[in-house]
């Protein structure tokens, strides 16, 4: 039998269909509800200037999201970084962190909440 090969390569169009019905297969297999999930951004500004963005996803099962949002992307603005834990950045909530309107209603829409954790340690960001 042939060693199989790990390719540093971009999947071709078919390798990626094969791979989602994968996981599908899987997953019902499991007798588990089949996921999709969205991709929603955030942008943090302060006084009106741009200081970071996030994004992740949402995952639903049908048209009900599961109420949890997986944060895959942050970046902040060097100046806003306030901590540094195992090469992650975090904001200051002490300082205020506010969402506009429009913002908490497509959460609230979406039914996903705001879970902001303290930090126990970290060395600060000189």
């Amino acid at each position: 039998m042939n060693a199989i090969l790990i390719v540093n390569r971009e999947m071709t169009p078919e390798e990626l269909k094969r791979m989602y019905v994968g996981f599908d297969e899987h997953t019902t297999e499991n007798e588990v509800d089949i996921q999709s999930a969205d991709r929603f951004s955030f942008t943090a500004t302060y006084e009106d200037k741009f200081i970071g963005c996030s994004s992740g996803l949402a995952y639903k099962n049908g048209a009900n999201y599961s109420g949890w949002f997986y944060l895959t992307d942050l970046f902040v603005e060097k100046e806003y970084r306030i901590i540094s834990v195992h090469h992650q950045m975090y904001i200051s909530g002490n300082k205020g962190i506010h969402f506009d309107r429009e913002t908490i209603n497509r959460m609230n829409h979406l039914n996903l909440g705001i879970d902001i954790d303290q930090y126990v340690y970290g060395n600060e960001i000189e």
